[in-house]
């Protein structure tokens, strides 16, 4: 049976002095094809721990097989250092640095830099 997860919301980490940051990422001005684009190829990567659903381009949400490990809520990490986000299991460190992999090389990213948009590097 699968629980719905809290927001598993597509973000940008940038540097701010010394320092990677989450930037808000109403800033990303995502489209909801870039957002869906971006979620095929992030589901083979996730699906071990759900199903990644969009409901609006800067609202994603994964029905979880299992109860996941606790994130600092993006509100909250908001313009913060970026390891406040970081959880202590294992699998989801995986999984997690994959799905950086996976959007530092995605053709939607790759777009977006010639237009001189932020990337989306990481949920």
């Amino acid at each position: 049976m699968l629980a719905i997860a809290p927001e598993v919301d597509p973000i940008h980490l940038g540097f701010q002095e010394r320092s990677i940051v989450v930037q808000n990422p109403a800033l990303l001005q995502l489209s909801m094809d870039e957002a869906r684009d971006i979620a095929v190829s992030l589901a083979p990567t996730l699906d071990a721990f759900g199903e990644l659903s969009i409901d609006d381009p800067l609202r994603w949400h994964m029905r979880l097989r299992q109860p996941a490990p606790e994130f600092t809520p993006l509100d909250a990490a908001l313009s913060a250092r970026a390891t406040l986000g970081l959880c202590t299991d294992k699998a989801w460190q995986i999984a997690l640095n994959e799905v950086q992999m996976i959007l530092h090389r995605h053709p939607v990213n790759d777009h977006r830099a010639k237009l001189g948009l932020s990337a989306v590097n990481s949920v």
